[in-house]
């Protein structure tokens, strides 16, 4: 196996994206986020029954959810068929198998299959997550694999919006990591549409730097938004608050 965690184990050497830290940080916080009920909004972890990761890659993320909400339903999607090949693989060696199946498909696809019945629970789910494309501006990779992960030429943060809503109840959360300009958009496109900001985690690689990356918790729900702040290193180490949020999946 490529990268262990403490539950887990899985290759990712033919996925569009390898594991990085932005996932391992968006399962981090609903770890901690739905273990502790903050207030009247917050689930508890039992009551999430199905859950659906969008661009699986390797599954990373998807494994990470199967370890977090013992009596969900995962779902994991990606249009990349290595990376639905290698997920699936990874998906089988873990102890959650049965509750864990991939598919090649877009979300959008998905999202409208989904939509051609009456709306009921066996089209909607508790939990959307997500480590989308988000380089709109850069060049783009001679690799389209890895191009297709990377940018959201293959799937704009006005589609996974509307994907989104497709499968969404009024119970349905809807969690992203992000950088700070397209978090930004995208909760734009969310209050356009009825969701409020729950939760936000922003992210620093050090004290005193930029805003890296942004994680994001959508809801129905009104709510005040719960805003948090995370210094991942300090003096070239792990912070300590850092090692504390991921220690239920690094070794």
């Amino acid at each position: 196996m490529d990268f262990k965690c403490k539950q887990f184990s899985l290759n990712h050497s033919n996925s569009t994206m390898k594991v990085g830290t932005d996932s391992i940080l968006l399962a981090s916080v609903l770890n901690d986020y739905f273990s502790i009920e903050l207030h009247s909004l917050t689930p508890s972890i039992d009551s999430v029954k199905k859950i659906l990761d969008v661009g699986t890659g390797c599954g990373i993320l998807a494994l990470s959810m199967a370890q977090i909400f013992p009596y969900a339903q995962v779902y994991a999607i990606d249009i990349d068929k290595n990376s639905i090949e290698e997920s699936s693989s990874n998906f089988s060696l873990s102890k959650w198998k049965e509750r864990m199946q991939a598919k090649q498909i877009s979300f959008e696809q998905f999202s409208l299959q989904e939509e051609q019945t009456e709306k009921t629970k066996e089209q909607t789910f508790d939990l959307i997550v997500s480590n989308p494309p988000y380089f709109t501006n850069s060049l783009l990779s001679p690799n389209e694999r890895r191009s297709n992960a990377r940018h959201n030429s293959s799937l704009s943060l006005e589609d996974f919006v509307l994907s989104s809503q497709r499968l969404s109840t009024q119970n349905t959360k809807i969690a992203l990591v992000l950088p700070l300009q397209e978090s930004q958009k995208i909760e734009s496109l969310y209050n356009a549409i009825g969701f409020h900001l729950e939760l936000r985690y922003n992210v620093y690689p050090k004290e005193n730097t930029e805003i890296k990356r942004v994680i994001s918790l959508f809801s129905q729900k009104a709510s005040n938004t719960i805003e948090k702040k995370l210094v991942i290193r300090e003096n070239n180490t792990y912070t300590a608050e850092y090692k504390t949020l991921t220690s239920a999946f690094l070794l």
